[in-house]
């Protein structure tokens, strides 16, 4: 019998990893500082080989060596490790709950990771994951880091480029210039997140959405680091973390409820009330959200079973980035997932945007001057946003032939809340929405983010 096709929808929603935050740098130096290179650092590969009833694979988790700074070392570790424990993660529970009946196959992956350039004072790692099942159904996914030396943070394409040009337009006109065979992208396809630096040129990839052997292979464009006015910073001048973050992790299930939760741990305050106050935060609305969805979970398998329908087991994770962390504030994105049936699960952000003088959470209107419009001034810049948005979308249609396929995004959109939903990196204000509120479920979180310089006549100094 032929068997049924893994369900490859679900790979993809599943093996997304987030990257975490990165923060900003001063420019200072030119083009040609890339042929300088630290042959000092070295990278070991920890193997770990996964062998078990629906998984198996090779995944290589590398780790570097001999950086002066061992807390520097550590945080980067950490961070490669993360990454790639999350996929692998991941890919387990696909293997577990996926696959199609008594379907003897199993999933199969694999982890590798490469230096693509050492300098100075950074360097850029590329890691590469694939999932396969059977032989048809390969999807591969790309994630990159660019670690600042000096402090560990990853640093985003935005801080590289030197100068207020519009970076992502240059991107994009040079790739139309010289790749005119696949050259079909947007400005806004171009992610901070999504690059690495080799042999003095950036490689700009995207995560595609196809099965194949070639996908991800493909998806990528090497730009030279001269095609920008001011060349490319290499070497960055990062304000130091103001705290150390970790996750304290609870994993738990029974026949009708798991969860895996990576709830935020600050250490290295200097008031230990204050870090109190923040931990304790935390940790109570993770434990709320759990059992909240526990709660429910109960609920629906007593009933499955008194009724005699299928029950699904229902979820409640948690996982979360750092936006900011620097100076006297604090951003942490925390992301609670939850499945309670259905098609797809649910996932709701929140941002804690913390004073680390009092523990307190900053209100929005909190970082502006008493008496300014802010709510006036933000709805201005989003619709701005929006617009530019719609009007590249209407010229990409238009030169594709395909203008009957328009599509024009966040319609739902009515202005600014006072309790807008937001979040602060070193140099911008990031706001955003929920899943369903100003756009579809398939267009994720709608996300604006304002240079806090084009705001700082209405703002409140940040520390």
């Amino acid at each position: 019998m032929k068997r049924k096709p893994f369900k490859k929808v679900m790979i993809l929603a599943l093996t997304a990893v987030v990257s975490l935050s990165t923060i900003g740098c001063q420019p200072s130096v030119k083009a040609e500082t890339y042929k300088v290179a630290r042959e000092d650092i070295q990278v070991n590969e920890e193997a770990l080989n996964i062998s078990e009833e629906n998984i198996e694979g090779e995944v290589k988790i590398p780790s570097m060596l001999n950086l002066s700074d061992s807390v520097v070392q550590d945080k980067i570790n950490a961070t490669l490790k993360d990454d790639i424990m999350s996929f692998v993660d991941s890919q387990k529970y696909l293997g577990e709950h996926y696959k199609e009946g008594n379907d003897p196959s199993k999933l199969l992956i694999d982890v590798s990771s490469e230096i693509t350039f050492k300098g100075q004072d950074l360097v850029s790692i590329l890691i590469l994951k694939q999932s396969k099942y059977e032989e048809n159904y390969t999807y591969k996914i790309k994630t990159a880091y660019t670690f600042d030396l000096n402090t560990g943070k990853n640093i985003s394409l935005d801080k590289l480029i030197n100068g207020n040009e519009d970076y992502r337009e240059t991107i994009r006109s040079y790739i139309e210039k010289n790749y005119k065979e696949k050259s079909n992208i947007r400005k806004s396809d171009i992610k901070d997140n999504q690059y690495y630096l080799r042999d003095g040129k950036l490689y700009i990839f995207f995560n595609g959405y196809g099965f194949d052997e070639e996908v991800n292979d493909k998806d990528q464009y090497h730009v030279p680091f001269e095609i920008f006015k001011e060349g490319v910073d290499l070497q960055p001048k990062l304000e130091p973390y103001a705290v150390e973050l970790s996750a304290k992790r609870i994993k738990e299930s029974n026949e009708y409820f798991e969860t895996d939760m990576n709830i935020p741990v600050v250490s290295g305050l200097k008031d230990e009330k204050v870090q109190g106050i923040i931990n304790k935060r935390f940790e109570e609305d993770a434990l709320e959200f759990k059992n909240k969805i526990e709660g429910f979970a109960k609920e629906a398998y007593e009933e499955s079973l008194k009724e005699g329908f299928t029950y699904y087991k229902y979820s409640a994770n948690i996982t979360f980035e750092e936006k900011r962390n620097q100076g006297e504030i604090v951003s942490i994105y925390v992301v609670y997932h939850q499945y309670t049936g259905g098609a797809h699960g649910m996932y709701y952000p929140v941002t804690y945007n913390i004073d680390l003088k009092t523990g307190n959470l900053i209100a929005l209107k909190d970082l502006f001057y008493e008496g300014t419009d802010y709510i006036g001034i933000l709805d201005s810049k989003v619709r701005e946003q929006i617009q530019a948005i719609n009007e590249e979308e209407k010229a990409f249609v238009e030169k594709s032939g395909k203008e009957d396929s328009f599509y024009s995004y966040y319609e739902g959109y009515e202005g600014i809340n006072e309790d807008q939903l937001y979040y602060l990196t070193d140099d911008k204000l990031g706001i955003y929405f929920g899943l369903y509120e100003i756009a579809p479920y398939a267009e994720g979180i709608p996300t604006f983010e304002i240079p806090l310089e084009d705001l700082k006549e209405y703002m409140e100094p940040i520390e």
